[in-house]
């Protein structure tokens, strides 16, 4: 049960980081859309 609740945990931190980092890479992808968008015009 102990190793269950360990690893359940670890999981859970490393699918955070893992949401964190598509968070950033899709605002930074709109960023830089918006940014070409402005640019053409």
């Amino acid at each position: 049960m102990i190793k269950t609740t360990k690893y359940n945990t670890i999981d859970k931190i490393a699918l955070r980081q893992k949401g964190w980092m598509w968070f950033a890479t899709v605002i930074g992808l709109q960023m830089i859309f918006v940014m070409f968008i402005f640019l053409i015009k």
